[in-house]
Formats: structure tokens, sequence, C-alpha cells
């Protein structure tokens, strides 16, 4: 849709004449005062128009306090916890101020780190250390298809993408880490890994697990671009993706091996069991619907998607559970990262006993379903019209606590189910919503409320 427009001279302003679903070209004055143009439109004849030049309308000056009051409104993203679940940190927004707050339990929340004049560069990816005492986080926002990260303020010298440390003891100060993405603390804390455009970077933490928040020389481990970082419950392999394919790497043997798979195939989402003897992982085969095109096409799959198991031991893959065609055939995930706080989230998620939690529109609803990791039907968890946003495991991992509008379609609130099906139980009702449920120690709860 292109319109002609007019730029007057009393007061130098470009208004528009006559919008319409058609290219309008040729504007030229007429005696009158008013605009003559041509107008086209596909399969019809080109008409000639005119219309007079309207006179700018009289609006009022923003009122500066009341767009600072709506500005000062909070945003907060979703809270990522400590290991050992006593501790939570969270990146704000607040007016012109980005923060990133840290929470012991049973105290309250205090900034780490403030940046107040706002220049446009996103905080994210905050990670807390198995015991709370650092936190990483990511300062500047993801890289268009150009490389370059967005700069609004057309700084001289570029933003990037960084990694940044902080100690929760005192008023510490951030220290730059390198450029990076998705920082994470070993299990044992005792190194720093991120991700970087030469592959994955690893630092000691110096000394030993401490709360200084120095680190050792950088040591690059993986070479290429790799995604989906996750650590083996021992601490002593990380699976992740490259490309289309799983593979785990040994952090003592530097010994690599990779899931094997078909050339059209896609392998995601991997999943250490909570013995770390097995990997679940998410495999497309063939063309699968874009979610980026806004579903122009019908959003099934004509080879459905399925969960498969991988064997650390013998590195043999078998499938589990593959969905029906139809609804529910092409993948569609759980959003986990509601805020976009670029958290470490999981698509597959174990129970305590061997089962399988993962997301299914089967029904045409995005709900919980559980399948056993030795094989069988899948059992729907979460019943009812609605849909299921995010989901985590319970400390236990016997539950799952997830956020849905199931029984408030206007509103999401947090409820907990079993892994065996056991009807629901909502823990959060009310007229606002809640979401990012995060399982804390003590039977708590952390989660974002807002009206």
């Amino acid at each position: 849709m292109q319109w002609c427009r007019c730029r007057a001279n009393a007061d130098d302003r470009i208004r528009y004449v006559s919008p319409g679903f058609a290219r309008d070209s040729g504007p030229r004055w007429l005696d009158n005062g008013t605009i003559a143009f041509t107008r086209r439109i596909e399969g019809a004849p080109d008409r000639e128009f005119s219309a007079p030049v309207q006179p700018p309308a009289q609006t009022r000056s923003p009122n500066r306090k009341v767009l600072e009051a709506l500005l000062a409104a909070p945003l907060v993203y979703q809270p990522a916890r400590s290991a050992d679940a006593e501790s939570i940190a969270f990146v704000t927004r607040e007016g012109r101020s980005r923060a990133v707050y840290f929470a012991r339990r049973g105290e309250a929340a205090r900034a780490l780190v403030s940046y107040p004049d706002d220049d446009g560069q996103e905080l994210s990816q905050v990670t807390v250390s198995q015991h709370g005492r650092l936190v990483a986080f990511e300062r500047g926002g993801p890289p268009n298809g150009k490389g370059e990260v967005a700069n609004p303020r057309s700084l001289t010298h570029p933003p990037q993408r960084q990694i940044w440390l902080i100690s929760t003891a005192g008023n510490g100060t951030a220290r730059l880490v390198a450029a990076g993405s998705d920082p994470q603390f070993a299990p044992d804390d005792q190194m720093l890994f991120w991700l970087t455009a030469r592959g994955v970077a690893r630092a000691q933490i110096e000394p030993a697990g401490s709360a200084g928040g120095e680190l050792g020389p950088v040591e690059y481990i993986l070479p290429g671009p790799v995604a989906t970082l996750r650590f083996s419950p021992d601490g002593q392999e990380i699976v992740y993706q490259r490309s289309a394919q799983i593979e785990v790497y040994n952090l003592t043997t530097r010994a690599t091996w990779a899931v094997s798979k078909p050339s059209d195939a896609t392998d995601a989402d991997p999943a250490w069991s909570p013995d770390g003897r097995r990997i679940a992982f998410r495999r497309e085969i063939g063309h699968q619907p874009d979610t980026e095109t806004g579903f122009a096409e019908p959003y099934v799959a004509q080879q459905p998607w399925a969960i498969w198991l991988a064997d650390s031991t013998s590195h043999e893959a078998h499938q589990v559970w593959q969905a029906a065609k139809g609804r529910g055939s092409a993948y569609y995930e759980l959003d986990q990262d509601a805020t976009n706080a670029g958290g470490q989230t999981e698509q597959l998620l174990w129970s305590s006993d061997g089962h399988i939690a993962f997301a299914w529109e089967r029904d045409g609803w995005r709900h919980l379903y559980a399948v056993a990791a030795d094989g069988g039907k899948a059992k729907l968890l979460t019943p009812g019209d609605g849909e299921v946003e995010a989901a985590a495991v319970s400390l236990d991992r016997s539950r799952l606590i997830y956020s849905t509008n199931i029984g408030d379609l206007e509103r999401r609130h947090i409820s907990m189910v079993a892994f065996d099906g056991t009807p629901a139980s909502r823990l959060t009702e009310g007229a606002s919503s809640q979401w990012g449920p995060t399982a804390a120690a003590a039977g708590g709860l952390a989660y974002i409320e807002a009206g």
C-alpha cells in the first residue's frame, strides 16, 4: 500500500492524502490548493483523484510526568535459581534503569548491579552459581543476520554481547569476562563456561569455588558454534547441539561422540536423565512447518516428531515415542522464557522414576504429557480447554509445576501435577496472572505476578 504525500511550507510537516490499498503517483498542485494524483489498482484502469490538503490536527503536548510514570512500571524477567535452590536472581527494567537483582530465601531482593541510563543494551542470560556466591549475566542483545548487536545510540564503538560476573557478597562491582553468551557455572562451582563465535570457552574461578569473582586464563574446549549446553549430573560431561546433531564431550578425556541420525533428521533439546546414563532428545525428519512464517501453511508434518533416547555408555539411540499424524504432528515447544530473559530452559523434563514430560498439541491445545523412558503410550497430564505456557520440575522430580490458563482463559496461573497424571492442583489464583514458576528450597516457589 502506497499513497501520495505533500509537504506544506508553513510548518514543514509531512501529511498524507487519501490513503488506500493502491499505488498512488504523480502528485501535482492545482490552482485551488488541492492535490491531484493518479491511483492505480491491480486489475482496474488508472483513475485521477484530487483531495484537499487537511490542516494539521491540534494535538496536546505530551504530559512528561505521566509518560515517566508509565515507563517506571517495573518489568521483571524470569527468575534463575541456584542449584541448592536457596537463591534466585532476575533482571528488572524500571523506567530508564536496568538491573540484576539477587535474593536468598527469606531475604528481600537487592540490586547487585544497575545501569541507570538506559542505552538500549539488554540484560539477559542470568545464571547463579551452585550455592549463590556468584551471578553471571549477559549484556547486549543477540546479533542480527550481519552479526551486529543493536546500537540504538549509534555509539562509535558498537556494542558487543558480553559476559559479566559479580559476587553476591557485599557491594561488589561487576567484572567483564569476555565477549560471548549463555554463561553457566560447572556443577562443582570450579569453572565458568560460556559460548563464543570460536566455540565453548571456560575459565577457572580463583580461588577455586570462591565468591571473589576472579577468573583464570580463558581456554577454548570446543570449536565452532554450539547450542543448548547441558552438564551431566556428575559434571563430567556436557551434551550440546551442533547444527542438527546431538554431541557429547567428556571434560576429563576430551573425547567427543555424536548421536547418529539420518541425513534429513534434526535432533534437538537434549536432556540428561537424573542418573546421567541416558539422554532424551527430540527428533524431526523431513520438512517441518516454519513458525516464523505466521502459520501460512497447515501446522502438521508429513512425518511426526518423536522422542529418542541415547545411551551415554554404548552411544546407541532408539525411539521411545512418536506423535500421531495430524494435529500435533509438528512440534510446538513450551514458551519457557516468556519474558525473553534468555535463561537455560528445557523442553523434555525427567522424573525421578524414569518418565519424560513434554508438550504436545494432540487435541489442539498445548498440554503436558508424560511417557515412560522404556516406551509406551503418552499420558495426558493437563486436560481441559487452555494452554500450558511453561513448566519446571519440582526439586524431588516427582511433580511438574507449570503456568497455564486452563480454568481461567483470561489469565495465567500456576498449577502442579504428578507425572502419573493424578489430578492437578492449582497453586495460585486471583485477578492477576502468575507465570515463570521456579521451584525453591523448603517447598517454596518463585514466580512473577502482574495485574
